[in-house]
């Protein structure tokens, strides 16, 4: 998989997670919430989401040649073989700022920070 494909993936599979779950607890009437919040008077609340990421590098030679960075991943087992492959391992690691999906809070006393 290609790093940005890897990188949308994520941030999309992570945010859509967290509206599903705020959704499916709101629908079920369950206790607790996820990421609540207890105003919204124009501000957002930004927090950052961090990646650490293992790329392999590599060329592929069909019709004219082309490089790209693909997410690393390892394969455990016991499967003998001939087979050879050379590459190169890197880790890239980047924090982005993220504004959550959020829980609306009406009334802020319910709400207590935790320490």
């Amino acid at each position: 998989m290609e790093l940005k494909e890897f990188v949308k993936a994520a941030l999309n599979d992570v945010m859509d997670a967290v509206q599903e779950t705020i959704e499916e607890r709101k629908a079920d009437r369950r206790h607790g919430y996820v990421n609540p919040k207890t105003h919204d008077f124009g501000e957002m609340e930004v927090d950052t989401i961090k990646f650490d990421i293992a790329v392999s590098t590599g060329n592929k030679a069909k019709g004219g040649a082309s490089a790209s960075l693909e997410v690393f991943s390892v394969k455990l087992g016991g499967e003998g073989g001939g087979e050879r492959e050379q590459s190169n391992v890197s880790r890239i690691e980047f924090t982005l700022a993220v504004a959550w999906p959020h829980t609306h809070i009406t009334d802020a006393k319910k709400l207590v920070r935790a320490r």
